[in-house]
């Protein structure tokens, strides 16, 4: 089975889910993954914040072609994100139709900037954010947090390499500081990074180790500047060049999550340490994902800056999450051999005489 994933450039996040419900799918199925990451078309803006425009209507072949994608379609195309949903349907028309969509959220975004019709998706992967007309119908399935394909078993291998990193450093005991932005729900500006500064610094003067802080794609040049003059306390590392994201996952001590990053969160929660979630005052009271969040603080699985939840076990839903999407596509399944009877070879031909 050949399995294509499809999400914009330069957003990590979108990559991580589509690779890992691709890698899902292949375990189940066999069959090679294929990645596209397309650049989004000339002049768009907003791209970082997730509010840019791009593909409206399904691109034509020729159209598919120029960004790159090879003719030889999919099985299945897995994407995520409405910037790419239209390719997604591209891909489907192409082939005849016989490409199967697999797209994790909306299609048609949160502000309403697309009109694609939901039923040409085979399956839309509904988030715990989203809430959007015929958000029960059969073709779509709901996830309990973001989907990552990272395990304890992942992290462990991650860990190995991120401690030489942090030791080459001198890092020691390093809480991390995820750092989102401004989003399709909600506006971050000046103030807001301003006090989120004051409390990072104020947590590395408490600290009895160093903080590490690592912003985003959706975190302004404001904000990244006000959190960059944290770096003249030896105690904070704002987006330190030696440090990945995945180092920072591996080696953290305990984690605050800025609570509009529903990627940021589920990542850190593999980890099975400490989190936090940073709500910026009252600014996120109303964004889509508080009523989620607020479950996970009752029940002990996160908690509100500045508590610090208890490290808990990781349950990974992916697998259920693949099982369901197989079992309403019909992946998966074993081919039921053919028995073809046997025929008697025919006779030869005599030679024609001359």
């Amino acid at each position: 089975m050949r399995i294509w994933t499809l999400s914009l450039a330069g957003n990590q996040a979108s990559k991580r889910q589509v690779v890992a419900v691709a890698k899902a799918l292949q375990k189940k199925t066999g069959g090679k993954i294929t990645s596209f990451f397309p650049e989004p078309p000339a002049g768009v803006e907003g791209i970082q914040n997730n509010t840019g425009i791009t593909w409206q209507i399904p691109p034509s072949v020729d159209e598919l072609r120029d960004m790159g994608f090879k003719l030889l379609w999919p099985d299945v195309v897995v994407s995520c994100r409405p910037e790419v949903a239209a390719l997604a349907l591209a891909v489907k028309q192409a082939s005849g139709h016989k490409t199967k969509i697999i797209h994790i959220q909306n299609p048609n975004g949160i502000i309403g900037n697309y009109n694609l019709d939901l039923a040409d998706f085979d399956m839309i992967v509904r988030q715990p954010q989203e809430k959007f007309a015929g958000d029960k119908a059969p073709n779509v399935i709901a996830s309990q947090m973001a989907i990552h394909g990272i395990t304890p078993a992942i992290m462990g291998a991650w860990r190995r390499n991120a401690l030489q990193v942090t030791r080459d450093i001198e890092v020691q005991n390093p809480t991390i500081v995820f750092v989102g932005g401004t989003d399709e729900y909600v506006t971050l500006g000046r103030e807001h990074y301003e006090e989120l500064a004051k409390d990072i610094g104020e947590l590395a003067r408490q600290s009895n180790g160093h903080v590490l802080v690592l912003t985003s794609r959706r975190t302004s040049e404001e904000g990244k500047a006000i959190l960059n003059m944290l770096g003249e306390d030896g105690n904070v590392l704002v987006d330190h060049s030696s440090i990945s994201y995945q180092d920072a996952l591996a080696v953290g001590e305990r984690f605050i999550i800025t609570a509009e990053s529903m990627s940021f969160i589920s990542e850190a929660m593999v980890t099975e340490k400490p989190c936090s979630l940073y709500n910026f005052g009252d600014a996120l009271k109303n964004h889509p994902l508080q009523p989620t969040l607020a479950k996970a603080v009752k029940a002990g699985e996160l908690a509100l800056y500045p508590r610090y939840s208890g490290g808990i076990a990781f349950r990974d839903e992916l697998p259920g999450l693949t099982d369901g999407i197989c079992e309403r596509l019909g992946l998966g399944k074993k081919p039921v051999p053919v028995r073809r009877a046997h025929r008697k070879s025919a006779p030869a031909l005599a030679a024609h005489p001359a």
